[in-house]
């Protein structure tokens, strides 16, 4: 019927081309990680870090696995999505368990106010990234996950995945206008869940 037809998902797609990166990463090898300790991430937004002086600086945040990243196989990720759905939470809690403590290093890429006028794209464009050449990645510290949870409702059910929660003192968000609506759209959606 009309409700199976998968040519709408792609028609989005041949018809929006600025998808092609992200679309690359989803079908390709790290759209199906080994785990979660052997994932990357990213900002994808751009954000702002201000010093001591109020003095902006323009950041892409980067957080990559120590040691790499491995992936499943096709075959191997297609008999899991069946089979085992939470394959990837399982086996994070069973490594914590066990005593791993997988690591990532945290990197920026940074541009001044001047630069990224002088860009050759906004760099708030959620579509490109900033290439390594030019603005190439600065560690900046490590995370390492440690323990599970013991509580999971109040440490995992009540946490709301939105950028407004990583707002700290020093970090705000650039005027990107799909960043600016996360900003209120994320949190409504967790209070009505």
């Amino acid at each position: 019927g009309q409700d199976d037809d998968s040519s709408a998902f792609w028609d989005y797609l041949t018809l929006n081309p600025e998808s092609i990166h992200q679309i690359t990463y989803m079908f390709g090898p790290r759209g199906t990680p080994a785990s979660w300790a052997d994932m990357s991430s990213y900002s994808g937004h751009t954000f702002k870090f201000l010093n001591e002086k109020n003095e902006l600086t323009y950041v892409q945040i980067h957080v990559l696995p120590e040691h790499g990243w491995d992936c499943l196989s096709t075959e191997e990720a297609g008999k899991l999505a069946g089979s085992s759905p939470d394959y990837n939470q399982a086996k994070l809690f069973q490594q914590l368990a066990k005593g791993e403590r997988p690591k990532f290093n945290c990197y920026v890429q940074t541009m001044t106010p001047k630069q990224a006028e002088e860009f050759r794209y906004s760099v708030n464009d959620l579509t490109k990234i900033w290439p390594h050449k030019e603005y190439p990645l600065r560690k900046f510290g490590t995370i390492t996950l440690t323990e599970n949870v013991e509580n999971y409702f109040e440490e995992i059910e009540q946490i709301a995945f939105s950028p407004s929660n990583t707002c700290i003192p020093g970090i705000e968000p650039s005027n990107d206008s799909v960043l600016q609506l996360r900003l209120f759209s994320y949190p409504d959606t967790q209070r009505y869940r």
